[in-house]
C-alpha cells in the first residue's frame, strides 16, 4: 500500500510489485505516508479484504 502523494515510496512499491510474485499494490488517492491515519476506513477495509482472501486460499499467485 502506498499513498499517491508519498513521492519517495511510489517507485519502491512498484518495484516490489513487479518482482514479488505474490504481491499486490494498492495506491491510495490523495494520501501520503501515514495511510492508516489519513484514510483509516479505506486502510482497514483493504487490510481486511487481503487477510480474508489469504485465509480463504483465494490470494492468487500471478503469472510473471
Amino acid at each position: 500500500m502506498v499513498g499517491d502523494e508519498d513521492a519517495f515510496c511510489i517507485e519502491p512499491s512498484i518495484f516490489m510489485k513487479r518482482h514479488v510474485p505474490n504481491s499486490g499494490l494498492m495506491v491510495f488517492p490523495q494520501s501520503g505516508h501515514a495511510l492508516n491515519l489519513e484514510d483509516p476506513g479505506n486502510f482497514n477495509r483493504t487490510v481486511l479484504d487481503f487477510l480474508t482472501l489469504v485465509e480463504a486460499g483465494k490470494w492468487a499467485t500471478r503469472q510473471p
